[in-house]
C-alpha cells in the first residue's frame, strides 16, 4: 500500500489540495491529511495524484511510504504508472509472448524492466564493485572454485523488484527468476579462459599482497577488440564503476 501525507499549510493552495485529497478518499484529523492507495489502485493513480502534485510537490510535510518504507513521494508512484502500468498496457496490446524478455533472444529474469544485475557475460569485464552480474554473488572454496550464493542472488534481485513495484504487474511472476536462477551454474571454475579473478590489495601478517575476492568474465578477443575500439574513439563516454 502507498500512503501519502501532508500537514495543515498557510499556502493558499491548501483548501484546494485537501479537497482533492479527500475526493480521493483521504483522512483529515484536523492536522494531517492521510491518503492510503491499495496495491491494485497504484498502476493508475499517477494520473488522480497529478493535479494534487501541483499543489503539494514543494511542501516540507509531503511524505510517502510503500510497504511502510519510506519513498519519494512523486518519483515513486510516476515510476509505477510510468514503468509498470505502460509496460502491462503494451503486453496486452502487442500480445506479445517475449515482451517481458530483456532482448529478442534473452528470457532475462522474467521482467525486462530488472536490470540491477547482468544475466549475461557480454561486454567488458572492467568493473570493480561485486555487484554487476549473476555470478558475482558468491565465495570461493578453494582457489580455483567459486561457488555461486543462490539465495543471495534471488535476495538481490527481488530487493530490485522490490523497490521499483514491479511486482505490481499482472504478468509478473516471482517464481520465474527463481527457476532463472536455479538453471545457473551451482559453480564457476577459475580457469582464466572463461573466468579470472578479481583481485584487491591488502595486507597479510604486515605484508602486501593481492588478495582474490571475485571473479570476473573474459570477453572473447573479438568481442575485446571491439570495445577497445569504441572506448578507443571515445574514451570520454567511458567510465568504470
Amino acid at each position: 500500500m502507498y500512503i501519502l501525507t501532508f500537514q495543515r499549510t498557510r499556502s493558499k493552495h491548501f483548501q484546494r489540495a485537501l479537497n482533492h485529497a479527500m475526493g480521493m478518499g483521504a483522512e483529515w484529523d484536523g492536522e494531517t491529511a492521510t491518503l492510503a492507495i491499495p496495491a491494485e489502485d497504484m498502476l493508475t493513480a499517477y494520473e488522480d495524484l497529478l493535479a494534487l502534485f501541483e499543489y503539494v510537490s514543494r511542501w516540507s510535510s509531503l511524505k510517502a511510504t510503500f510497504r511502510g518504507k519510506p519513498v519519494d513521494p512523486f518519483r515513486f508512484i510516476f515510476q509505477v504508472w510510468n514503468t509498470v502500468n505502460r509496460c502491462k498496457m503494451d503486453k496486452e496490446q502487442t500480445n506479445d509472448q517475449r515482451h517481458c524478455w530483456a532482448g529478442v533472444d534473452n528470457r532475462g529474469w522474467g521482467c525486462k524492466h530488472i536490470r540491477g544485475i547482468l544475466l549475461g557475460t557480454h561486454g567488458s569485464a572492467r568493473y570493480k564493485t561485486s555487484n554487476r552480474y549473476w555470478y558475482n554473488f558468491g565465495e570461493f572454496v578453494d582457489t580455483n572454485l567459486w561457488k555461486i550464493n543462490k539465495p543471495l542472488l534471488i535476495e538481490k534481485i527481488r530487493g530490485e523488484v522490490t523497490a521499483k513495484a514491479l511486482f505490481l504487474c499482472p504478468h509478473f511472476k516471482s517464481s520465474a527468476i527463481k527457476d532463472v536462477v536455479e538453471n545457473l551454474p551451482n559453480f564457476v571454475r577459475v580457469d582464466n579462459v572463461q573466468y579470472t579473478h578479481h583481485f584487491t590489495t591488502g595486507y597479510v601478517n604486515g605484508k602486501k599482497k593481492h588478495i582474490p575476492v571475485n571473479i570476473r568474465h573474459i570477453p572473447p578477443r573479438k568481442e575485446m577488440a571491439t570495445i577497445q575500439n569504441i572506448i578507443q574513439n571515445d574514451p570520454g563516454r567511458y567510465q568504470w564503476n
